[in-house]
């Protein structure tokens, strides 16, 4: 889908996530201000959300996660600084034995769940929060994994998490957050105002960051054709400004009327920057690099999830 400024949305959110994880304030910065402008607000606060989610344990405030606020996630994100993407393993095999002691735990969806708990108080008090997050992985049901946070004493904060971030990630936070009384309140960070200023395709899609997320750039006609065809599928912030400038869309994409109204569409999306004679390097600027090979990354299936 075509974003205000003929960017791929989903090329857009792979930079966005790219560029938190690099800590390219700039990039990440243009990136998501094109998904907030395009009327995909969602989608960059389930972004940002996902960035700071891989990110190692920080000091960050547990009530960061859960708002709505773009800004605040985004300063919150870039705060933590570049990271590598952790390792997502096959969790070990629970313990097999039943202990009989009583644990302030009663969960519905596991049998041996005494055995459980002593295991995951046990690589806590060792500072093993890997071990622990394993360890947990066997609770399937969110409200049991809940109360398992809870009688750890754990924020309830970071159960609310759930339904927004993977869980293992959920987890990983939650048990590191048990090593430290501190939190920190990032400053928001501001994004770029629509007009006035350069309006157009103010960045460039990494190759790394489709490489990374598994997201294979459209062709270069996908985006803008010749001589009329605008978009193969445009955003909801996109629909009015052609409309208004005499563009229809049909069954093989969005079609200006004539060259007048292609001009005027341009005028409006791109004051600083009307490609009338786009070169195909241009236009890989925002479609980015063809024929790519992806790289392993066990985080994808939860990133195409939020797309």
């Amino acid at each position: 889908m075509a974003s205000i400024h003929l960017y791929d949305l989903s090329t857009v959110a792979a930079t966005l996530l790219y560029s938190i994880q690099t800590n390219d304030t700039k990039t990440a910065v243009e990136a998501c201000s094109e998904l907030v402008e395009s009327g995909s607000t969602n989608l960059a606060v389930s972004t940002c959300r996902l960035g700071l989610s891989l990110a190692p344990f920080s000091s960050l405030s547990p009530t960061i996660m859960l708002s709505t606020d773009i800004n605040v996630l985004l300063g919150a994100a870039l705060s933590v600084g570049p990271y590598e993407l952790p390792e997502r393993r096959t969790p070990p095999l629970v313990p097999l034995v039943y202990s009989s002691k009583t644990v302030p735990w009663a969960p519905t969806s596991v049998t041996n769940h005494a055995t459980i708990w002593i295991a995951i108080q046990d690589a806590l008090k060792h500072r093993r929060i890997e071990r622990a997050v394993f360890l947990a992985s066997a609770v399937k049901e969110d409200a049991d994994l809940t109360t398992l946070l809870a009688s750890f004493g754990i924020d309830v904060t970071y159960s609310q998490w759930l339904p927004v971030v993977p869980r293992e990630r959920v987890v990983f936070h939650a048990f590191s957050s048990l090593s430290t009384m501190k939190t920190v309140f990032p400053p928001p960070c501001s994004l770029r105002l629509p007009h006035p200023g350069k309006a157009g395709r103010t960045f460039t899609v990494p190759v790394e960051a489709l490489q990374t997320w598994g997201i294979s750039a459209p062709a270069l006609s996908c985006l803008i054709g010749e001589p009329v065809w605008v978009a193969l599928k445009a955003c909801a912030a996109l629909k009015p400004i052609i409309t208004k400038c005499g563009i229809v869309g049909t069954a093989t994409g969005i079609i200006a009327r004539d060259d007048d109204a292609l001009e005027e569409f341009y005028s409006a999306v791109f004051p600083d920057d009307i490609p009338d004679e786009w070169s195909a390097a241009e236009r890989a600027k925002s479609h980015g690099q063809q024929g790519i090979v992806f790289r392993t990354n066990p985080w994808i299936p939860a990133f195409r999830f939020i797309l």
